[in-house]
């Protein structure tokens, strides 16, 4: 598993089917702290912003996004507010456009600061390299912050698991396997993933064994 960390300019979204970062205008600064649903059909994340003016109103800077939010907390005097956004996954801010479906990366962190993107993704080493690939040839200028193994703490049950089973398990995850109920079959999932459902399954059996056992060793 890999992390990518990249650094893109807002106006570089210009490129990319019109998109050119405008619902994000009223910002200075926005950042996803925690995605809770990603998949094909919905959203929904918590995330923190600031607005560049503390007295632009934040009910018209939500509609101006085209978000569908809840303030959580607030600080209206410097401006700065926690929220809870959800929606259709189509009318979601496309900042990580150019992924494909067929390219099993997945955007784990979103962070926008003086004009600038800062993304950070999780994938294998080859759904990296299709992703970067296809960011040049849509003429994206980005900077790479950081390009290295994926690293968890020496605690983590990730820690049990092989990459391969790793992206069996967190790709069950993203799109609804373990739903209720379901939202994607085992078939489905194996498809996407470029292998036969039986060496899905195996791999996904094998990773919840360990997971389980890890679970009970600590007990």
């Amino acid at each position: 598993m890999r992390r990518l960390v990249i650094r893109v300019s807002l106006k570089g979204f210009d490129k990319i089917e019109a998109q050119d970062g405008t619902i994000f205008q009223p910002f200075r600064s926005f950042e996803i702290v925690n995605f809770l649903r990603r998949d094909q059909e919905q959203f929904a994340f918590v995330c923190t912003l600031q607005l560049k003016d503390p007295t632009f109103r934040m009910d018209d800077a939500i509609y101006f996004s085209g978000m569908d939010a809840q303030i959580l907390d607030q600080d209206p005097e410097k401006g700065i507010y926690t929220l809870f956004a959800k929606g259709k996954t189509a009318s979601m801010p496309r900042v990580d456009i150019g992924l494909g479906e067929a390219i099993d990366l997945y955007l784990t962190k979103l962070e926008m600061q003086d004009e600038n993107f800062i993304m950070t993704f999780l994938g294998e080493a080859e759904a990296v390299k299709h992703f970067l690939e296809h960011y040049k040839r849509l003429g994206i200028r980005y900077k790479i912050v950081s390009l290295g193994d994926a690293s968890f703490s020496p605690d983590s049950l990730l820690n049990a698991l092989t990459e391969k089973q790793r992206v069996v398990l967190s790709t069950a995850y993203k799109l609804g396997y373990y739903d209720l109920p379901r939202r994607i079959n085992s078939d489905q999932l194996a498809r996407k993933l470029g292998l036969v459902n039986s060496t899905f399954v195996t791999h996904r059996r094998k990773a919840e064994r360990r997971l389980l056992a890890k679970l009970f060793e600590k007990k």
